[in-house]
């Protein structure tokens, strides 16, 4: 036991000096900006998992999922997780020969980031009748990150110019739940979520002077809550239900940048975030070893997000699926693999698809999980900068991106 704890040290303490070394951040791609995607899995065995949790995750982050998965906590209860992601994006152009016919792709930008976050929470229960759960949890809910580079080139291959887009922060929650059971097979749980958005978007161009300079900077805050419930219906499924409520976002946005007059201007900030429900179910089929397969299915009306200054937003509503199995060996060690399949809410026709794996142990109350997910998409959108500002002719085609993230989790829970 001693080399397994000296091993854990070795693998926990360097991922905790990366974390605060790199930005935070688990957005990552152009397509949500400026509003950001909601942030994933914040458990490393739901990560492991496809992302699941909604019907069985029973630590402190269970906040984020489903409230009442806090009622299976008997006692004391704390959990946090760290998150790496590597983030890699290809941008590229299509070219045609002399007859106008398509030959292919020429990738013009390739950017490599790393990001991190992290989710902290306790839970408390009480042992006397009816009296529920207390809990607190920070984490973060919605991440504007992204970070991008280009070098722009003559036809003698001379260096002319630099576009550069950096995206930072995003929307935090701090969450006061309660959760109890109500009767021997049903759980119920509520929290309500204090949010805080902090951001900042620059853009900028520059050759030999800044042609293009462009900054926002956010701050707002709001509220919204979590309605949960899990159901033991048999001794082998298990069924979780979770609502978020809708989150209306208020504060200021101020703007800088080469064409504004003045360096203080600045607008009121109001967001309409919209509602989610999702759904989970694990089954526990009947064999010698112990295994979990997990399913959760979640609904976002992403047709009514609001933003008070751009009446052009137009979102689609996204239908996500996860799937996941836990499946433990004669020694206790589990294995955990899962899939997840998510549209883009600013356009459906764009799916991310990961899969995911993981594994954990326990060691005198403490549960430490490691998960991992690899995922792709692909899609097309117009130059983000336009050729003309160095003189070029416009693109009439579409540039090809391609997307890869790789995230890597830790998370260390302690339960009496």
């Amino acid at each position: 036991m001693i080399h397994l704890k000296g091993r854990l040290v070795l693998f926990v303490l360097p991922l905790l000096v990366l974390c605060f070394l790199s930005h935070e951040g688990a957005a990552f791609t152009y397509l949500s900006y400026p509003y950001g995607e909601k942030a994933g899995a914040l458990d490393a065995r739901s990560l492991g998992m496809g992302g699941t949790g909604v019907a069985f995750q029973g630590n402190a982050l269970a906040l984020s999922t489903n409230p009442a998965c806090l009622a299976e906590i008997k006692s004391f209860g704390a959990a946090c997780s760290i998150q790496l992601v590597k983030a890699d994006e290809d941008r590229a152009f299509p070219y045609h020969d002399s007859f106008d016919g398509f030959v292919g792709y020429n990738t013009y930008a390739m950017n490599s980031n790393v990001y991190s976050k992290y989710a902290i929470g306790v839970v408390k229960a009480f042992k006397k009748p009816h009296m529920p759960s207390l809990s607190i949890a920070a984490y973060p809910l919605y991440d504007w990150n992204y970070d991008y580079f280009e070098e722009v080139r003559d036809e003698s291959d001379l260096l002319i110019g630099k576009n550069v887009i950096e995206n930072s922060k995003g929307v935090y929650a701090v969450s006061v739940g309660l959760a109890e059971r109500v009767i021997p097979w049903l759980d119920l749980g509520v929290s309500l979520n204090f949010l805080n958005g902090d951001g900042q978007f620059e853009r900028r161009s520059f050759g030999d002077t800044i042609i293009v300079l462009d900054r926002q900077d956010l701050d707002c805050d709001g509220l919204n809550f979590n309605l949960g419930a899990a159901a033991q219906v048999s001794r082998r499924v298990r069924l979780g239900l979770m609502y978020r409520s809708q989150a209306n976002l208020e504060g200021t946005a101020k703007f800088s940048g080469k064409g504004i007059a003045s360096p203080d201007s600045s607008r009121p900030l109001e967001l309409t975030y919209p509602y989610s429900i999702a759904f989970g179910v694990e089954f526990r089929p009947r064999n010698d070893l112990t295994t979990r397969l997990n399913f959760d299915i979640k609904f976002t009306q992403w047709s009514k997000f609001e933003d008070k200054i751009c009446q052009a937003v137009d979102f689609d509503d996204v239908w996500q699926f996860a799937a996941g199995v836990e499946h433990k060996f004669f020694v206790g060690v589990p294995f955990r693999f899962g899939f997840r399949y998510q549209p883009s809410y600013q356009d459906k026709e764009i799916i991310t698809t990961a899969v995911s794996f993981g594994t954990g142990f326990s060691y005198q109350g403490f549960q430490i999980d490691f998960g991992g997910e690899v995922g792709t998409s692909t899609w097309r959108q117009e130059d983000l900068f336009p050729e003309g500002y160095y003189g070029g002719v416009e693109r009439a085609d579409k540039d090809r991106v391609k997307e890869s993230l790789l995230r890597a989790m830790v998370s260390i829970g302690y339960q009496i």
